[in-house]
């Protein structure tokens, strides 16, 4: 058994050939796996384009009470650190044009748990969800996953947008994989936002 791996002084950059020879017949199969930086994970659009953006919630005293503040999380393109316990806002813009029956698809960072926005009282409830009382609402549901937070909408025409909270839970340096869009029964039409590096702290640091 050998592996070939990129520092390998014998792997080089684009096609290489191996070759295994010998005096009987040879078994062999063989598996590739690669992973991209944060920085490679660029968006693309076709036909649909998607737009991510995270923002720290940082509590506020309110009557009796708190609510929670959405806070830029980002300096000089970078994302700040999260400790554990703390919680971000995710916020996904969704654009198309006159398409049916649309899947988007975000995976939950490692060390995050996924959770709606209506399980904190956001200031304002200027995120709480009108489907609940509503048949129009742009998407018909929302799954929230341990791995993932999944939007179906039967039809989509211009930007939509959906949010989710994050909990930071596990620290640790993680990649947020780009959020997925595509047409269910026509998958070509499809987009992806940028990925992104999430950071969290233990509490102390």
């Amino acid at each position: 058994t050998f592996e070939l791996s990129g520092k390998d002084a014998l792997l080089k950059k684009g096609r290489n050939t191996v070759e295994l020879r010998g005096d009987t017949r040879i078994l062999y199969s063989t598996d590739v796996e690669y992973t991209r930086e944060p920085a490679q994970l660029i968006g693309s659009s076709n036909g649909i384009t998607i737009a991510r953006s995270y923002e720290k919630l940082e509590a506020k005293l309110s009557g009796n009470g708190y609510v929670f503040v959405p806070q830029n999380l980002l300096r000089v393109g970078i994302l700040e650190p999260v400790t554990v316990g703390e919680y971000l806002l995710v916020t996904l813009n969704i654009s198309a044009k006159d398409a049916r029956y649309v899947m988007l698809s975000d995976a939950v960072p490692a060390g995050f748990k996924a959770l709606e926005s209506r399980a904190l009282p956001l200031e304002g409830q200027r995120f709480e969800y009108p489907w609940e009382w509503s048949w129009n609402y742009w998407f018909s549901g929302l799954d929230i996953r341990d791995d993932r937070v999944d939007v179906y909408a039967d039809r989509l025409s211009g930007t939509q947008t959906v949010q989710y909270i994050l909990r930071a839970e596990t620290p640790g340096k993680y990649t947020a994989l780009p959020a997925q869009g595509f047409l269910m029964y026509e998958p070509s039409v499809n987009g992806r936002s940028s990925g992104a590096t999430l950071t969290v702290r233990d509490r102390g640091q």
